[in-house]
């Protein structure tokens, strides 16, 4: 699979939902207010906003479901990363 991915998405950061998914990986939101993480499948979120969302974009738009905080990190992980 790795051989039909361009160099930028096999070894640089995703930008969008849709590059998570090619990648398989998922998508990590991390509270700057009260360290609250949470690791969600990105179909998840694209369902909600699209495959072709910008993580910058969603990062704008997200708050945190336990102090409401709006300062969201967003960022991918490959599964069994910290």
């Amino acid at each position: 699979m790795w051989s039909f991915l361009p160099a930028e998405l096999r070894y640089g950061l995703a930008e969008t939902l849709g590059d998570l998914l090619v990648k398989q990986e998922y998508l990590w939101l991390r509270c700057d207010g009260c360290r609250h993480v949470a690791v969600l499948h990105p179909g998840v979120m694209a369902k909600v906003v699209g495959y072709d969302c910008k993580l910058s974009a969603l990062r704008r738009r997200l708050k945190c479901t336990k102090c409401g905080a709006k300062r969201v990190r967003v960022g991918g992980a490959a599964p069994g990363e910290r």
